[in-house]
């Protein structure tokens, strides 16, 4: 693993990071070692994916800018939160015990999030799902994404962008 790909698993990570990593961003390994994509149906296909996942997001400049400068995720901290949600939502587990949306309305009374954000987000998710994965699970978590997204779009206050954003 590169250091710059190391990086990412750091607590903070630096938007030059991101960009860099993006540049070279590698697809989905598969997991299977076979040739053949997995699908979504385990912990490890799971943290596989949102770790894919979140290389992508963070190497997008709209949206690494939102998770980096305006969120300031603290990447240690936000990703095992991020797998157990997706574990929750795809294999039942009980984990993740926290309330999504307040956490999305906590960052859009920073920055107003967009529609062009959520598709954004969106767009990442599923290209990243499509490329290192197939199956049930994985066709399960592209609807499921969709839906999360129209729904915090729907459910976030309509405002502008303050300039001080």
């Amino acid at each position: 693993m590169s250091r710059k790909a190391r990086k990412v698993n750091e607590s903070r990570v630096s938007r030059s990071d991101c960009h860099a990593l993006g540049k070279r961003y590698q697809p989905v390994p598969s997991v299977t070692g076979a040739g053949r994509k997995p699908d979504l149906d385990s912990r490890e296909n799971i943290e596989t994916f949102v770790d894919s996942f979140y290389q992508r997001l963070l190497a997008d400049e709209r949206l690494a800018s939102i998770f980096l400068d305006v969120a300031a995720i603290d990447l240690d901290a936000h990703l095992p939160h991020i797998k157990d949600y997706w574990c929750k939502l795809l294999l039942g587990e009980k984990g993740y015990q926290r309330h999504t949306m307040n956490i999305h309305r906590r960052l859009h009374s920073k920055r107003a999030l967009q529609a062009e954000d959520f598709q954004r987000w969106l767009d990442c998710f599923v290209a990243t799902v499509e490329e290192g994965f197939t199956g049930e699970r994985a066709r399960r978590a592209r609807q499921v994404a969709a839906a999360i997204a129209a729904n915090m779009e729907r459910s976030l206050p309509r405002r502008a962008n303050r300039e001080d954003d």
